[in-house]
């Protein structure tokens, strides 16, 4: 199954029952119209408030009127020290020079809080830019469509199945092993080769490997079913090997000899 990972209204959906998909393909979406408005919003702040925080030109300004006040000031009191200067002049020279100073701080704070405010927006834009992504309904893995069960226009909620979805990228092949030729524990992990007759006698291989057995026993004591996972190929726009196909299987037990059964696709 392919749920949806976020709710909305199901605006695009662009496979049909039946196809083939591969991994990673986006095959439907949820209206993110609202979201990725809100989202462009936050990214024009973002942009705004670090390109103030970069900025020095404000800080640049205040350090040179500051350093021009203080250059003031520092001419003003040894004026006044000569009595060229009247305690005044000197007390106004000093606020000129104290007033600027504030100035370069402030300057600094501006930069400091909106270095703070581009990075809150940057969040708040990962965030969307996150939810948005899962607005996006994507195969987890190589398969085929089975079924449609939510269609455009239509509401889904968070984790509703949208499509049901197989996977045919590995399949699992199952057979039966002759308890005379070896013995349960002997196949286990054994490498498989999978035979597929087609029509005009042509046949395909298909390699694999067993993963569990047995899984039950067959007549007393005659035979026991093993499962392979084997590898499947997507050739002209479809899978090769395709659920219920028969087929046989080959177990490679080493030097000793090969078992076959007839299978069947899982």
């Amino acid at each position: 199954m392919i749920p949806a990972e976020e709710e909305g209204l199901l605006s695009e959906l662009n496979v049909k029952e039946g196809d083939a998909v591969p991994a990673g393909k986006i095959v439907g979406k949820i209206d993110a119209g609202l979201m990725e408005l809100a989202a462009e919003e936050a990214r024009k702040t973002y942009e705004i408030q670090r390109d103030k925080a970069e900025s020095k030109s404000a800080y640049n300004v205040a350090v040179k009127k500051y350093k021009l006040a203080k250059e003031e000031y520092e001419t003003a009191a040894r004026l006044g020290r000569k009595g060229s200067r009247s305690a005044h002049e000197v007390r106004r020279a000093k606020y000129s020079m104290e007033a600027s100073y504030a100035e370069v701080q402030d300057a600094m704070d501006q930069r400091s809080e909106a270095a703070g405010l581009a990075a809150r927006e940057e969040i708040k834009v990962r965030q969307m830019d996150f939810r948005i992504g899962k607005m996006r309904i994507s195969t987890p893995f190589d398969g085929n469509v089975l079924e449609i069960l939510k269609h455009p226009n239509e509401y889904v909620q968070k984790g509703e199945n949208v499509i049901r979805f197989v996977r045919m990228d590995k399949l699992w092949v199952e057979g039966t092993v002759s308890s005379d030729t070896c013995r349960p524990s002997d196949v286990k992990g054994k490498r498989v080769t999978v035979t597929l007759k087609q029509a005009g006698g042509e046949e395909l291989e298909f390699l694999g490997q067993v993963v569990t057995g047995p899984l039950e026993v067959e007549g007393v004591g005659k035979r026991f079913r093993v499962r392979a996972e084997v590898d499947n190929r997507y050739e002209n726009g479809q899978w090769v090997l395709l659920p219920g196909a028969s087929l046989s299987m080959s177990v490679d037990l080493g030097p000793n000899a090969n078992t076959r059964a007839a299978n069947r696709v899982r």
